[in-house]
């Protein structure tokens, strides 16, 4: 990071770079998430947030919900450390970021912890009016963000409205000016954007002493501040984790409750408790007629609205807990008339009591006992309650001011636990509206994906009913078919997705690009006549048309078995990949020794194979790819390496070779990138190239491909697609003519390959496998999705996030 701004530093002074895109390149993340993630500071520093966060959690009541809010969370870099270490069913917790774009970027990095939720969050602006809760957060978590505001005291002021008296705060900040993040985040405005200039005057950090003042002089109390080493000059206190508590709420003024009460003793358990806390109170118990029976206590008919009337104008309330549908009768004292008269009185009560309310709101509370079936096993005990959740979703949905909330108690217990709990829940201020306990656990309302259940003797294969969009593939029912002599059926257990699939989906293909996919892992579960070489139940890696599917048929020249020592996933990485950079390497290009080559697109699934190739027979490799994917062929071994972006890729191998140029380039780039790879190809070098069209006759960008078009292979499935345009061949071969007339020109068609040579394809695909038996070549980096989640791979790739190949499993049916 500090390499790739630095060299830059010039360019973003003069105006001419813009330093976001050297800390995101093309939105890229991945190196400032292992800047804040992976680094030696970031995973000590981390890991101290995350010890605090468990002592915090050693201090919590089970029974209460642990509400936790995290402010700027970015990349999620200190996010990934406290997770793990919380309970989904006891938590609470908040990510935020300023950016849409982190928030939906970590929802899927932390898919896995279905208790996360994600929302925008300006901590510079008042949090009540972006729909936050105030006084709501036991804990508010913020590594590196605080000190980008504008403002720390009117920062902190926000921070302390969401925090429950008492909450704690955790701030992870750097403490003193450290030049390499100068070099960094200061090449970026929001680094100087501070204006209380009376605490930074000049700089955006300030010291943990000065952190302390800060804390207690905005309301916190008990600060402390954690380092790695006491020692305050060492490197590992650069940066502190200041711990403070949200001072006591200091708010005395007293609430009016309106308590709709039981005979069963919860209303007067309830009253007592608010009381002792100086709240005001009045019960009210359900009868045939209004009286007033105590200081306090009525009762009231639930069918008459002058009633309701009269007990709302005694006070104005802000909190309205109705209790009355827990002296409802049992299952065994339930009649068809109990039935009706019971839920006929819940809602009309109600009904009077919002229409009557409507000026100024209370909170409402419809408290219930043993109506929700938290698992199917469970009974429901009282059916006449349930239309008080019912009704309590409508008033949710179209009267949202009243902040409905309903509770169902569990039956079975004490009646302190019962009181203690739902106290608990009426303090806690939470923003869910729907929660039960059963079994000693607080349980609250979420929708989830149910997976459709599919008869596993109905193989299936993925298609897309109308091509253009993503969203139209679909998994189909599958017929299979007889085998001819010489086929093998497999069934499928991985499939490479390859960037033909995509623009085949997106209707960009030129041509027919026949049935998705065309290569798979998978095992022989029978074969035709004459094929001696395969055995049934043996897995192989093949070269095979729609290959998205359960059981695919291909040529048995077009399959090989698989090396033991790979992964069905490793090994799904290898056949198009690697055969189409050794033909055209080997075969084609006839590479030796000391040969320089170009690879661009190096950082896909051929580049990457096409690496492993030059660099096993000596070939000095140049490489490019988007800035974002460097450290993936670095990793390869790579030591030149060039933007795929930009055209300077030319001057600079003019540079390295000393004008000499390059003995071989493997192309998959297009428009400009053309010529200027033959400009710097020497006299008789070759130049191979294996993308399928120049021109995509305006479908699609002549700015450099994001992954080469790979070959479309020999297989059964579908019409074969038509190869690369006149047009287009027009085009390489016009600019081969002209700039290096010596220089051997190829195209690569792996289908003619694979249609008329069938014999050098299975020798390849055997040498191949030799090869990766013995190690000399290794399988790629890859990203495996699902099936059921094939539209997700296909978009990955489209969205150029991918290293190596994407992988799509059906490990789901094993």
């Amino acid at each position: 990071m500090l390499q790739r701004c630095g060299s830059q530093l010039a360019e973003v002074l003069r105006g001419d770079c813009d330093p976001v895109q050297l800390l995101f390149p093309d939105g890229d993340l991945n190196l400032t998430t292992q800047l804040y993630q992976e680094s030696t500071g970031a995973k000590m520093m981390n890991n101290l947030v995350k010890q605090v966060i468990l002592t915090a959690l050693s201090n919590k009541t089970p029974e209460s919900p642990l509400k936790i809010l995290e402010i700027g969370a970015g990349t999620g870099g200190t996010t990934a450390y406290v997770l793990p270490e919380l309970d989904q069913l006891s938590t609470e917790y908040v990510f935020t970021d300023v950016s849409s774009l982190f928030t939906e970027k970590a929802r899927q990095q932390f898919q896995a912890y279905s208790f996360v939720d994600y929302r925008v969050l300006d901590i510079e602006k008042d949090p009540k009016t972006q729909g936050f809760l105030l006084q709501h957060y036991d804990i508010i978590l913020a590594a590196n963000v605080v000190h980008a505001t504008q403002d720390l005291q009117q920062t902190l002021t926000h921070i302390r409205q969401l925090l429950t008296s008492q909450g704690m705060l955790v701030l992870l900040e750097g403490t003193r000016p450290l030049r390499w993040l100068d070099l960094i985040f200061g090449l970026t405005e929001g680094w100087w954007r501070f204006t209380d200039t009376d605490l930074r005057p000049t700089y955006p950090l300030i010291s943990p002493s000065q952190w302390q003042q800060l804390l207690e002089k905005n309301g916190f109390v008990e600060s402390i501040v954690l380092s790695p080493d006491s020692n305050p000059d060492s490197f590992l206190s650069q940066q502190g984790v200041m711990v403070a508590r949200n001072a006591e709420d200091i708010n005395t003024e007293a609430k009016n409750w309106l308590i709709l009460g039981d005979r069963q003793g919860i209303a007067s358990h309830l009253v007592q408790t608010l009381e002792s806390k100086g709240e005001n109170c009045i019960v009210a118990y359900s009868d045939s007629h209004y009286q007033q029976i105590g200081a306090k206590d009525y009762q009231v008919n639930p069918q008459n609205e002058q009633d309701i009337s009269r007990l709302l104008e005694k006070k104005q309330f802000d909190q309205i807990i109705y209790l009355w549908g827990l002296d409802d009768p049992s299952e065994e004292d339930l009649t068809i008339d109990t039935l009706e008269t019971g839920s006929e009185n819940h809602c009309r009560s109600i009904l009077q009591l919002i229409q009557n309310s409507y000026n100024k709101p209370p909170r409402f509370w419809l408290v219930t006992k043993g109506v929700m079936a938290t698992d199917k096993n469970d009974p429901v005990v009282s059916i006449t309650q349930s239309s008080l959740w019912g009704l309590g979703k409508a008033i949710a949905l179209e009267h949202p001011e009243f902040n409905s909330v309903c509770v169902d108690l569990e039956i079975n217990t004490e009646l302190k636990q019962q009181v203690k709990v739902l106290l608990e829940e009426i303090n806690a201020n939470s923003p869910e509206n729907q929660i039960a306990f059963s079994k000693n656990t607080r349980h609250v309302a979420r929708l989830v994906p149910q997976k459709l259940s599919t008869a596993t003797t109905q193989p299936r294969q993925l298609t897309i009913s109308q091509r253009g969009t993503l969203e139209n593939l679909q998994w189909q029912p599958l017929n299979r078919h007889s085998l001819k002599s010489g086929e093998v059926e497999i069934r499928v257990k991985a499939t490479g997705l390859n960037f033909r699939d995509v623009l085949n989906a997106l209707d960009l293909y030129p041509g027919d690009a026949g049935p998705l996919g065309c290569e798979c892992v998978g095992e022989v579960i029978s074969k035709g006549e004459d094929v001696e070489l395969m055995n049934i139940g043996q897995e192989v890696m093949a070269i095979a048309s729609g290959s998205f599917r359960d059981y695919v048929i291909v040529d048995a020249g077009m399959v090989t078995p698989k090396p033991d020592s790979l992964t069905i996933e490793e090994a799904a990485t290898i056949p198009v990949t690697f055969l189409t950079a050794y033909y055209t390497l080997h075969h084609l290009a006839k590479i030796k020794k000391g040969d320089r080559v170009l690879i661009h697109a190096a950082a896909g699934g051929v580049g990457q194979a096409a690496i492993q190739i030059a660099q096993k027979v000596g070939a000095e490799v140049f490489a490019t790819a988007s800035v974002g994917k460097w450290n993936t062929l670095r990793q390869l071994g790579v030591s030149h390496i060039m933007n795929s972006r930009t055209l300077d890729f030319a001057e600079e191998i003019l540079t390295i070779t000393e004008d000499e140029g390059v003995d071989i380039v493997l192309n998959s780039l297009s428009g400009e990138f053309i010529s200027k790879s033959f400009a710097i190809l020497k006299d008789n070098g070759r130049f191979v190239e294996i993308g399928k069209s120049l021109k995509l006759e305006g479908k699609y960008p002549t700015q450099p491909s994001q992954e080469e078009i790979p070959p479309t292979p020999l297989g059964k499935g579908g019409q074969l697609p038509t190869q690369l345009s006149q047009e287009g061949k027009a085009e390489g071969l016009d600019i081969h003519s002209q700039l290096k007339p010596d220089a051997a020109y190829f195209q690569v068609d792996m289908f003619k390959v694979c249609q008329e040579e069938p014999e050098l394809v299975q020798s390849m695909l055997c040498h191949l496998r030799e090869q990766l038996q013995t190690g000399n070549f290794q399988p790629l980096s890859y990203q495996v999705f699902p099936r059921e989640d094939a539209i997700s791979a296909f978009r990955y790739m489209q969205q150029a996030k991918h290293t190596g190949k994407v992988i799509v499993s059906y490990s789901d049916r094993e």
